[in-house]
């Protein structure tokens, strides 16, 4: 059996529509976990409404703290043999769960499928792919699937292994707790398994908490959790492709940007402070690891690969003159 743990926090507008999809879905054998997380819209009524409809619903109601607080309890509430976690502003098509499940055999861990990304009137559709399956590096193919993997959704995790080794989402990690979840449970998976098809659609919503900076120390910590778990990563799996380093270690790049973003979020710190903690961001990886985008990116690149930390600051600060 598979269990679905949806977070769910004031999420009335969207939860009927992400319900729906799921009780609509061709594989049966599920149960969903519903994890009221303090809301104080009609959430809590709506769950009651559906599983008045359905036995396969639990519902659970907890004090708020947050969606890793939530999907953590809802960890602990399921009985399936494997676990998938679902959004509940997000939409899923009704073959969302047999085209994970028909990617399983008795030795899969881990089964990922791309997902459509849907922000107002943009819609992103991933490129096609073939179905695949063997050891991790088949994860580690292109920077686009990397960053699939760094999602809790679309995604069929082994509970066993998540019991077992005591993996949970880290509720110290404000941004990029998602994917220090997947990776560390990548660290005790063996084979797994990329499925083509595609019928999870993350819908990006007003608010969202993704482009929030927070204090540097909050920053700081997210960041050197990244940094240990990657050279774990590389060092278990004894990943040597220098493609493949490199694609994960950009991951950790992404988690020192925003450290650094954080220093400048606040404006009144001094140049001796701002060049004290410039100084506990490694640098040297940035420079050789950062994935560019566009020509800003590639000048910051530019700017960390020489190490020029002072340039930096007198132009962050800029701005703020």
């Amino acid at each position: 059996m598979i269990s679905v743990v949806i977070p769910i926090f004031n999420a009335e507008k969207y939860l009927r529509e992400c319900l729906d999809g799921l009780l609509a879905q061709t594989y049966t054998d599920f149960e969903l976990v519903l994890v009221d997380d303090g809301s104080s819209d009609e959430s809590l009524k709506i769950c009651k409404s559906y599983k008045q409809k359905d036995k396969r619903i639990k519902i659970f109601h907890k004090n708020n703290g947050g969606a890793s607080d939530a999907r953590n309890y809802g960890i602990d509430k399921v009985s399936g043999d494997y676990l998938c976690f679902v959004d509940s502003d997000d939409i899923v098509s009704k073959d969302y769960l047999i085209d994970l499940y028909n990617s399983i055999d008795h030795h899969t861990d881990f089964v990922m499928s791309n997902f459509y990304y849907i922000d107002g009137t943009y819609k992103y559709s991933p490129p096609k792919a073939k179905d695949n399956k063997g050891g991790i590096e088949i994860l580690l193919t292109d920077y686009r699937r990397l960053k699939t993997c760094y999602a809790p959704y679309g995604k069929l995790f082994r509970t066993s292994i998540i019991r077992q080794n005591n993996i949970r989402f880290d509720k110290n990690v404000h941004v990029g707790e998602d994917r220090l979840f997947v990776f560390t449970y990548l660290l005790e998976a063996n084979l797994v398994a990329f499925s083509s098809k595609v019928n999870y659609y993350y819908c990006r919503r007003p608010g969202s908490l993704s482009l929030k900076i927070y204090s540097f120390e909050e920053e700081y910590y997210a960041y050197t959790q990244a940094y240990n778990l990657v050279k774990l990563f590389l060092s278990k799996k004894n990943i040597t492709d220098h493609r493949q380093k490199s694609m994960l270690l950009s991951m950790v790049c992404d988690f020192a940007n925003r450290t650094i973003n954080s220093i400048y979020h606040n404006s009144h710190r001094s140049y001796e402070t701002r060049m004290r903690l410039l100084e506990m961001v490694d640098w040297v990886s940035l420079g050789k690891y950062m994935y560019v985008g566009n020509i800003k990116d590639l000048m910051i690149k530019l700017l960390y690969k020489l190490q020029s930390r002072k340039l930096y600051d007198y132009l962050r600060m800029l701005k703020f003159g």
